[in-house]
């Protein structure tokens, strides 16, 4: 269960503007809806931490802060609202870390 929790947590964060340009018509129903789906992403990420996380939801819940830590830097250091080849660098060195975080580090 917390697999697909994380990876719905994770899909939601990637895909929002995505899902708000589709099924929103209006400024305000936009903001509406993506205030929606924040409140979801929290919630099921709270949700998360009361359940038993195997290795690979470990995995997926450290890709998915490291995708919304790259978004920060990526908004704030190098003031870019688009895709660029920053975002494929930052989405390499978050699944690699992540992959060394879970998988490689046996230090528990």
């Amino acid at each position: 269960m917390a697999n697909y929790i994380s990876i719905l947590v994770v899909w939601l964060f990637f895909f929002n503007s995505f899902i708000c340009d589709t099924f929103s018509h209006d400024v305000l129903s936009w903001w509406t809806l993506r205030t929606n789906l924040y409140a979801i992403i929290f919630g099921l990420a709270i949700y998360l931490t009361t359940l038993k996380q195997t290795r690979f939801s470990e995995f997926i819940c450290y890709v998915g802060l490291g995708f919304a830590v790259s978004d920060v830097i990526d908004r704030v250091v190098f003031d870019c609202n688009h895709f660029t080849w920053t975002d494929i660098l930052m989405i390499i060195l978050t699944i690699l870390t992540s992959y060394y975080k879970v998988y490689v580090r046996q230090g528990r």
